[in-house]
């Protein structure tokens, strides 16, 4: 028997269920996060279990302090038989419809803008693709928010979307059931994570393929776009509650898929975190600090230097690669 895995969820109720909830004066809210490319072991709290069903605890997971995600352990459920599909589009659909990919024949990532344009194209004297769902989520399939929706809750989606193209209706989340849709579109990237560059690639492509709408009023600031997603989804979140309705809060960041911009080192309580895009450093005590609050870059110069050397050194013993520079195409590695 295989070592399981064990993976964090909302509660999803099947579908039968939510008559209930229609029935119930006592609607429970539900918060769900999706969180792309996310390796089991990228955390500190231990995915792998052994055959007596104790946790494995890796030398990856040493590396993490991620505090909020054991408090959901803990006091939540953990789903010991689980799994995803190897892109983003075919989870996504699946999680919202409880079908798998066989059947709701959406088996590729769907293109950003067009269904005209079948991403991952394989072409050879043998081999063809299969026919699948190039427009995104077939009409017809009920889905979870639209379910929950008649069961009168306020359907809530930020993030990444990616359920089908956006000249189809899927490319909107608000088509498939939602009331509120924050960020989301048809593409399955961002084309910047940063507000000074209006989350668009147009700065470095001139292109506005990946650009993520709706976010206007964090346009040239610093603002990360997953902390901007954050307040507006809270906010989304407290109008319900005034409202005195039960929510359905699908949150879906945008990281940490295809994101290289950070590299992080801890040894005993202390963390130091690169960023390579401002080519800026944070140090914190995670034994006082284990939120991250603030950064003792300044405040503890030594210290600072000790780690920020050994965190290269342990990038290049690891022979660790880094984010290139589109000018130079040279390797960017920490400064300090």
């Amino acid at each position: 028997m295989k070592p399981t895995t064990k993976i964090f969820s909302a509660i999803f109720l099947s579908f039968s269920a939510f008559q209930l909830c229609a029935q119930s004066a006592n609607r429970p809210n539900i918060l769900f996060f999706l969180v792309d490319d996310m390796g089991t072991q990228d955390t500190s709290v231990p995915f792998i279990y052994d055959q007596q069903n104790q946790p494995v605890i890796s030398e990856l997971n040493k590396l993490y302090r991620t505090p909020n995600m054991e408090k959901l352990a803990k006091n939540g459920r953990l789903f010991t038989q689980a799994h995803a599909y190897t892109v983003c589009s075919p989870t996504r659909i699946s999680l919202i419809t409880g079908l798998n990919a066989p059947h709701h024949k959406v088996t590729q990532w769907t293109h950003p803008k067009t269904y005209k344009s079948e991403p991952g194209s394989i072409t050879t004297k043998t081999i063809r693709n299969p026919k699948w769902a190039v427009k995104g989520l077939p009409g017809g399939i009920p889905t979870l928010p639209a379910l929950l929706k008649q069961a009168g809750y306020a359907t809530l989606f930020a993030g990444k979307a990616h359920f089908g193209p956006d000249d189809t209706p899927n490319g909107d989340p608000k088509n498939i059931g939602f009331d509120v849709n924050i960020a989301g579109f048809g593409g399955g990237g961002p084309g910047s994570y940063w507000g000074k560059y209006n989350y668009s690639a147009n700065h470095r492509t001139g292109a506005h393929v990946w650009d993520v709408p709706g976010l206007k009023k964090y346009h040239g600031t610093d603002t990360f776009l997953t902390e901007a997603i954050t307040l507006e989804m809270n906010q989304a979140i407290e109008q319900s509650v005034k409202a005195k309705k039960p929510f359905f809060a699908y949150m879906s960041h945008y990281a940490v898929h295809a994101n290289n911009l950070f590299s992080t080192f801890i040894k005993d309580d202390w963390k130091v975190i690169y960023g390579y895009a401002s080519s800026s450093w944070e140090l914190y005590n995670l034994k006082n600090d284990p939120y991250e609050t603030l950064n003792l870059v300044s405040k503890s110069p030594e210290i600072f230097g000790s780690m920020a050397k050994a965190m290269v050194n342990a990038l290049d013993r690891n022979q660790a690669s880094y984010p290139v520079s589109v000018t130079t195409g040279e390797p960017i590695k920490p400064r300090f």
